[in-house]
């Protein structure tokens, strides 16, 4: 049985709180009713354990994408929203998710409008999200600026996908190094140790440093595994703090080989949100400041605040654009087309759908590159491993 926080209306019309036992969202709602109480707000019990670490609370890119895709679905096919809402709840399977969708529909059915409903969980749907909602709910369009979000949340899920794709092979080369040199050290150069002691041979200098290392994890690998344990904390303390988001944006943005790859997948992020927010009817300068928000570089969150100060005072967006580095000439040169041709939507597009495929291109020459890197990296290994232990071993059996 899980746990659910709640806050109801008891017969009185007080509002309480409290805990309740339960499968599942719909099975906590049915014991507070039958206790007299009306839900109001109602969510699995977090451990603070796994809220540290993010996992409970956890909704993926694809959770959002199917959410936008499905609700564009029923509601072009005449489904009313409540209806909409009741339905994708009944059919989510992550719980945290399924208890926002039940106090959403619960909210419709109560007069409040879907935007401002969703607006209640920002942990979940960023301003991005809500105000393309909102733009939906104005113009009546909900169906199709849904359709857009879903699409462009796959496409940004594609690119995450594809750049984490391939970082794996690597990753997984160099923590088989480590796993292999662990177990070399501490199992297997030790009895080799007794070997090179008893034919009384002189070692060469890897193999006494490799001897050395092996004296210092087997007596002191709890102190290594404890020092490892707090850099990890400490780095992911630091990430968090307003130095450490800077200083992981500047890296971002200036580490040779990954430059292009960060610079042309914010630029078809960057795009892609403009133009979405275009289509969906949000002024310029409420887009521009709705895309700053949204964007997870500091560099290009505080670019785009600057441009919107200076879009404000009546100065174009795509000659504030050419004035910054951070974004290609190319931006601002077709931004400058769209501006005078009335269509600035569609030349965005082209360049969301130009940047997308030069983002794929460069994590393909990432992979490339890194691919033989770490096969020297496996070679460099050997080579200690032939040199360090092989070596020595063949001299004693040459000796005997």
């Amino acid at each position: 049985m899980m746990r659910f926080k709640y806050r109801a209306k008891n017969d009185r019309g007080d509002i309480v709180g409290g805990v309740v036992r339960a499968d599942n969202v719909l099975a906590a709602e049915k014991i507070l009713r039958t206790n007299n109480l009306v839900t109001i707000d109602i969510f699995p019990e977090t451990n603070e354990v796994f809220s540290l670490f993010r996992i409970r609370r956890k909704i993926s890119l694809r959770d959002k994408a199917i959410f936008s895709s499905q609700l564009s679905t029923m509601v072009s096919a005449g489904l009313s929203l409540p209806k909409s809402i009741s339905i994708i709840a009944a059919q989510t399977e992550n719980q945290y998710l399924k208890s926002i969708f039940y106090n959403v529909n619960r909210d419709l059915e109560e007069g409040l409008n879907f935007s401002s409903s969703l607006a209640k969980y920002p942990d979940v749907f960023d301003e991005l999200f809500i105000n393309i909602v909102r733009s939906g709910e104005s113009t009546g369009n909900l169906e199709t600026v849904m359709l857009r979000m879903s699409e462009k949340i796959d496409k940004d899920q594609s690119l995450s996908a594809k750049l984490f794709s391939a970082m794996i092979y690597p990753m997984f080369i160099i923590i088989a190094l480590i796993a292999v040199g662990w177990l070399l050290l501490v199992k297997i150069v030790p009895q080799i140790e007794s070997v090179f002691k008893d034919a009384n041979a002189q070692l060469p200098w890897a193999t006494s440093f490799l001897i050395a290392i092996s004296h210092i994890l087997s007596a002191y690998w709890w102190v290594i595994l404890l020092v490892l344990l707090l850099i990890i904390f400490f780095a992911r303390y630091f990430l968090a703090t307003t130095q450490g988001k800077s200083f992981y944006a500047k890296l971002q943005i200036s580490i040779p080989g990954f430059k292009k790859v960060s610079s042309d997948v914010y630029m078809a992020r960057f795009c892609r949100t403009i133009q979405m927010l275009f289509e969906s009817g949000v002024p310029l300068l409420e887009s521009i400041n709705i895309t700053s928000n949204v964007m997870i570089n500091g560099y290009y969150k505080n670019s785009l605040q600057r441009i919107s100060k200076e879009v404000q005072k009546g100065v174009s967006f795509s000659v504030e654009l050419s004035k910054d580095s951070l974004y290609p000439p190319l931006v601002s040169q077709m931004m400058a087309v769209g501006e005078q041709t009335g269509k600035s939507a569609e030349v965005l597009e082209k360049l969301a759908k130009f940047y997308e495929d030069e983002a794929e291109n460069a994590i393909r020459g990432v992979y490339s590159l890194v691919e033989p890197l770490a096969m020297v990296l496996v070679g460099i290994g050997v080579a200690v491993l032939v040199f360090a232990i092989l070596v020595p071993i063949y001299q004693i059996a040459q000796l005997q």
